[in-house]
């Protein structure tokens, strides 16, 4: 008999413990704003904020090189762990940047690797959904995430893009940047999540799903802080503390939680087809 797939007390543990962590850090940049210390309360928010998403990454990658290799699965959560380690190496540069070399360079060389993190992030994802190919028709779900797409790319540039393109203070490289991260939000990061539930959803309520949906939240959830972040940037609102540093950090929480999920599900699954064989 084949036992049913569960979520492991460790996976329980990790997930929560992490967002202890991401509450601590946003909690203790709130306090600091709240009795003047602002410099102090962005080197917490800069270096508490990496060494979060950092965590993440590490715990991405570790549970992913767990899977037997050449495993489909494994190499979906390498690329998604490497987008994520990626994305807190950016974080590191931006923190030297901002907090020892007291810039707010824009362009800068932290930018190198957040556009490296969409690539990673969104080749994952949607190699993740291709994977099931053969189990649901995937075309459905493809149409219904670039209809989706389409639909908020036109509503960012009404509220956000048209400013940027007519802003004559912006060099060329800044503005590419500053539209194109909107959209690549869009396109490679709330897409792909979008997409990666429409499949769990036709998946129904068996095990396969499980994994997805933690990722497919968090995923939309940076996108939204990155989206709201470029908004109140563009009106020189933001600062450190705001609603989308906790985002930010509650996205890869998630994301790490659903590769902790995926090596529950996927791995009790793998024994249990083992076992058969062993008794045949």
């Amino acid at each position: 008999m084949t036992p049913k797939a569960r979520i492991s007390l460790r996976t329980m543990v990790i997930g929560g413990t992490g967002l202890a962590l991401a509450a601590g850090v946003y909690v203790a940049v709130r306090l600091l704003l709240n009795s003047g210390a602002e410099e102090l309360a962005t080197a917490v928010s800069d270096v508490g904020g990496t060494a979060v998403i950092g965590a993440c990454a590490l715990v991405i990658l570790y549970t992913a090189f767990g899977f037997r290799k050449g495993d489909a699965v494994g190499l979906h959560w390498k690329l998604i762990g490497a987008g994520v380690l990626v994305y807190t190496l950016g974080e590191a540069t931006w923190s030297y940047i901002e907090v020892v070399q007291k810039s707010d360079a824009f362009p800068s060389a932290a930018d190198i690797f957040y556009v490296l993190t969409y690539v990673l992030l969104g080749a994952g994802i949607i190699m993740a959904a291709l994977g099931y190919r053969r189990l649901i028709d995937l075309r459905a779900p493809f149409a219904i995430a670039a209809v989706v797409s389409v639909a908020l790319i036109g509503g960012m540039y009404a509220l956000l893009l048209r400013g940027t393109l007519a802003d004559a203070e912006l060099g060329g490289l800044a503005k590419v940047l500053s539209v194109g991260y909107p959209i690549a939000d869009v396109v490679l990061e709330f897409a792909p999540a979008l997409l990666i539930v429409l499949v769990a959803w036709r998946l129904g309520r068996g095990s396969f799903g499980w994994p997805w949906w933690p990722l497919a939240l968090g995923v939309a959830i940076i996108a939204v802080s990155d989206s709201g972040f470029a908004l109140l940037d563009a009106k020189g609102l933001y600062q450190a503390g705001d609603p989308v540093d906790a985002g930010w950090m509650l996205g890869n929480v998630l994301i790490a939680t659903g590769a902790l999920v995926a090596r529950d599900v996927f791995g009790l699954q793998k024994a249990s087809a083992e076992e058969a064989l062993d008794a045949a």
